[in-house]
């Protein structure tokens, strides 16, 4: 905490101060006011020098000031009184040996003025879903065999439903149905590229496996593929699965609907000259399902409410000079 302000509050401090320039006599009852308005003052100028406050209270005061030596280190000063008429106020210095300031203290109060400093909010958070579904199509009716050739390729355009307040997306796995084409030796590259214009498959691969298809069985199976990379998904933003033939006359064969597929924000892809040029049907789809994470755009966090000290109220009344 920072000291902005002092301020002093004290009974007859300044006729105390007045008949200390003339001298008092030590066995005078005023005396007792002059030497607690002195230790006052002081504690009034150690305490505007405050630069952290490490116990506060009505009679006790635990501060740190700047280095007064050369370790650079802060110096820690404590005034206590103990709410008791008659005990001494005393001082502390860095831990030392406690030395009484002023013996007879009758009334000794402290009362703290704060600058409170609250922040409406903090920066937004963004929260990460857990994994969920972001699409599927999966059906019997109309279903059709696709052989993976080395000119034609199957994919999917799709484009995943997310809640308003979304800001990211990402793509965490997925699976289609595949099946041998032949002798087990075919590779497919199994790829998730950016679209480009039309939702065609563009160059921009962000992540591929290799489906090989010694894996496969005779019959249609679900394959699936996990991708750590694509991530940071536009909320209108789609991708591409691109099924990419790599070696034998048939890598592999996978299944989709032939027609009245109907599925939206998607359509399935096809090249005949080994990605050239594609075209997209929204009347057919590959078997697929896509699961991933969701980013939104949460509530700021509210940011923790400041303090400053902005003066020190004290009040120190002796008692009578013995």
């Amino acid at each position: 905490m920072s000291m902005a302000v002092m301020t002093i509050v004290m009974g007859g401090m300044a006729s105390a101060i007045f008949l200390a320039s003339r001298g008092v006599d030590p066995a005078s009852p005023v005396a007792g006011v002059v030497e607690s308005g002195r230790v006052a003052e002081q504690m009034a100028g150690e305490l505007a020098c405050a630069v952290g406050f490490t116990e506060w209270s009505a009679t006790v005061v635990e501060f740190q000031v700047p280095d007064r030596g050369v370790d650079g280190v802060p110096e820690t000063i404590r005034y206590a009184w103990s709410g008791t008429a008659g005990d001494p106020l005393t001082r502390r210095y860095n831990g030392g040996t406690i030395v009484e300031v002023v013996e007879d203290v009758q009334e000794f109060a402290l009362s703290y003025e704060t600058i409170t400093t609250a922040w409406e909010e903090g920066e937004p958070t963004e929260n990460e879903s857990a994994e969920t579904l972001l699409f599927s199509f999966d059906t019997t009716a109309h279903v059709k065999d696709f052989e993976i050739e080395w000119n034609k390729w199957p994919g999917e355009f799709f484009q995943p439903s997310l809640p308003g307040d979304a800001i990211s997306w990402k793509v965490t796995r997925l699976k289609f149905l595949a099946k041998l084409g032949g002798p087990d030796n075919g590779l497919t590259l199994v790829q998730l590229r950016l679209p480009e214009a039309g939702d065609l498959p563009g160059g921009t691969v962000l992540e591929e496996h290799t489906m090989y298809e010694s894996s496969l069985g005779s019959g249609y199976a679900w394959q699936e593929f996990f991708f750590d990379n694509v991530s940071g998904l536009a909320p209108d933003e789609g991708l591409c699965l691109v099924l990419e033939h790599v070696n034998d006359d048939v890598s592999a064969v996978v299944r989709y609907q032939n027609e009245d597929a109907a599925t939206p924000n998607a359509a399935m892809l096809q090249t005949d000259n080994a990605g050239s040029s594609w075209t997209a049907s929204t009347d057919q789809a590959l078997d697929l399902y896509v699961w991933g994470t969701v980013t939104t755009l949460g509530e700021p966090d509210p940011l923790p409410t400041t303090y400053r000290l902005g003066a020190v109220n004290i009040r120190l009344g002796p008692g009578p000079r013995r």
